[in-house]
């Protein structure tokens, strides 16, 4: 059912809603990746960091389209309630709405900013790598 929907986020395209992280990419294997600094590495870190940053950016699309539609049900609770004269139940009900409906479109921000970060990303971890080839021809020079 979760995999029924797809959501266009920008000019990306995500297959149903996703709440759990699954990518399988760890801090020591990026951190492998940059000990030996290869082309190969780097298009391997890169593809990596896209893919966990997509990813993350799909989770907080979820969760924010989850609590867009939570929020409503708080709302007719606050009309059922004040309908009833009974007006603290009315008033918590309208401040939890609010609430998830503020998350939701602090979460839509937040994947706003990742989304806007991926592409200086990419050009980081360039940087990154030329250092650490830099440095490591410097090391094998004075090795040698």
């Amino acid at each position: 059912m979760l995999n029924n929907y797809t959501i266009n986020f920008r000019d990306t395209q995500f297959d149903g809603l996703k709440f759990r992280s699954n990518h399988g990419y760890s801090g020591e294997y990026f951190d492998e990746l940059l000990t030996n600094p290869t082309e190969e590495n780097e298009i391997k870190h890169k593809k990596g960091v896209d893919e966990v940053n997509l990813e993350d950016i799909h989770i907080k699309i979820s969760y924010s389209l989850l609590l867009k539609a939570i929020s409503p049900v708080f709302l007719v609770g606050v009309l059922i309630f004040s309908l009833n004269q009974m007006l603290i139940p009315a008033i918590i009900s309208l401040v939890i709405s609010a609430s998830l409906f503020f998350i939701s479109w602090r979460l839509v921000k937040i994947a706003n900013s990742m989304y806007l970060m991926r592409g200086s990303t990419s050009g980081l971890l360039g940087m990154i790598y030329d250092d650490e080839r830099k440095e490591q021809n410097e090391n094998n020079k004075t090795e040698d």
